[in-house]
């Protein structure tokens, strides 16, 4: 009787171990699918990003590349407005900045191609007006207080230009004159708002007279590129202080 008690007791703890470890095998066999599962899913999840990842650079970079052309583009398209491109083609005996100008010649030439407006072609005049003109800086083209500036900051074509100067009650006066007086070598006639120095920028006056009523006083500043002078702002006076100058390039035919 001890004898078939202590067999049965040793089958049944035979059992409970084999049992047991059954379970433990199924366990570890779960968690091993488990953390493979995990790692495979960690896997793709890192994949995944550094795709986007690379997506979005590549996205950012051709964006930065389109930006910059069209940066690029617009940016040429202002500096040839503002060089005074025309539609048509200039003669080669059309007034244009030269060595061989003074400062005072460069004022006369602009002027008389101003006023002879559409000759000999609609704003021909003013076309060739913006070739003595020095384009206007990056900085300008975002704003200034120099009134002329402000004029040639909204004028990307001759057309404009003209239409401009004569909208404005201050440079309308720069068509219709009928004589024309100009004198080198001035003094700074506007130092709160023209601080040019050295021997590349100098100042002229024009003194422009008409049929009907005062003449004008107008003040360019100008400077030289390439050792041709520019002008770089002009100024109007008051007409209650207008004095003739002494000496003059010379009068209209």
């Amino acid at each position: 009787m001890q004898f078939t008690f202590c067999a049965g007791a040793f089958i049944l703890l035979q059992n409970v171990q084999q049992q047991h470890s059954t379970h433990k095998q199924k366990s570890g066999h779960v968690l091993c699918s488990s953390e493979r599962n995990f790692d495979e899913g960690r896997s793709l999840s890192n994949a995944s990003n550094t795709q986007s990842r690379r997506q979005r650079k590549k996205k950012r970079r051709r964006w930065r590349s389109n930006f910059n052309e069209q940066n690029q583009f617009l940016q040429r398209s202002i500096d040839s407005f503002l060089a005074g491109d025309y539609a048509h083609r200039f003669s080669p005996d059309a007034p244009a900045p030269n060595p061989l100008l003074s400062a005072g010649r460069t004022v006369d030439t602009s002027l008389r191609a101003l006023r002879e407006l559409d000759t000999p072609y609609p704003c021909h005049g003013a076309a060739i007006f913006l070739r003595f003109c020095i384009p206007l800086s990056r900085a300008e083209r975002l704003g200034g207080n120099d009134p002329w500036k402000n004029i040639l900051r909204s004028s990307l074509t001759p057309a404009m230009l003209a239409r401009n100067i004569r909208a404005s009650s201050q440079f309308s006066c720069l068509f219709d004159w009928t004589s024309l007086d100009v004198m080198e070598g001035v003094s700074n006639p506007n130092p709160s708002r023209w601080a040019l120095s050295g021997r590349q920028a100098t100042y002229v006056n024009a003194g422009l007279f008409f049929e009907y009523g005062p003449p004008e006083i107008v003040h360019f500043a100008l400077k030289t590129i390439g050792g041709a002078w520019f002008i770089d702002s002009i100024h109007i006076g008051a007409k209650e202080k207008v004095e003739l100058p002494s000496w003059d390039i010379g009068d209209d035919e």
